[in-house]
């Protein structure tokens, strides 16, 4: 059991690893406290090649292993999308990544939640140049957190755990890992819907081009705000 628990978090770990390595770098090079996006983007984009790795060697082993979550059609993937198949539905996600934080985040607004907690930490983020936030935030993020928290934890949690189990638990880790009171109200059903594309579709490009929507709404919005 330890030894699953440890393979199902060591993804997450190592994020949080490699983020604590950003800052340590962008402080040693800059001499002062590092921009928070900066040290978000460098973090993503340190850990992307490892989880890469991981995340591909454990589609090896599932598809050996188990018939059913890595199915023919998750082997065949990569033809559909040659033929275009794909093509509409990572557009379609896409946008509904956008249109759903747009609603997400005004249903939030309505329950006054910004009221009685702060949300310093993205408040952070959205203060940095736009050209971190949309490399950074807008593509490497996405990318990085669904390698980890959808391919990988997800993937994992999958094999020994039910569906509705997986979805759950994955989810609650993902909006814990957010670290503030209205970014885990925020991040959990959208990580559930996240978390749901994947399962459905087998592809992990379809929840990285929702995450990719959701993040330069948000990026797009607050910069119509300013």
């Amino acid at each position: 059991m330890a030894a699953f628990l440890f393979s199902v978090l060591w993804p997450v770990l190592l994020h949080m690893i490699l983020s604590d390595a950003s800052v340590i770098l962008l402080t040693a090079a800059t001499g002062s406290t590092p921009d928070a996006a900066l040290c978000t983007s460098l973090a993503a984009f340190l850990v992307i090649p490892p989880a890469m790795w991981m995340y591909r060697k454990d589609r090896g082993i599932f598809w050996k292993s188990s018939g059913d979550f890595f199915s023919a059609k998750d082997r065949g993937t990569k033809h559909e999308i040659q033929q275009g198949r794909s093509k509409i539905a990572g557009l379609v996600c896409f946008a509904a990544g956008g249109v759903l934080n747009v609603i997400w985040s005004q249903v939030l607004f309505w329950l006054r939640i910004q009221e009685h907690f702060s949300n310093q930490t993205q408040e952070n983020l959205l203060a940095a140049q736009l050209i971190v936030q949309v490399i950074g935030l807008g593509i490497l993020v996405p990318v990085a957190e669904e390698l980890i928290f959808r391919g990988l934890l997800y993937g994992r949690l999958r094999q020994a755990v039910p569906v509705w189990a997986s979805v759950f638990l994955a989810s609650a880790i993902f909006a814990l890992y957010h670290g503030n009171v209205i970014q885990i109200l925020f991040a959990f059903p959208m990580a559930v819907i996240l978390t749901l594309l994947y399962e459905k579709g087998k592809w992990l490009g379809y929840p990285i081009l929702f995450h990719m929507g959701a993040n330069l709404t948000t990026i797009v919005l607050e910069l119509l705000l300013r």
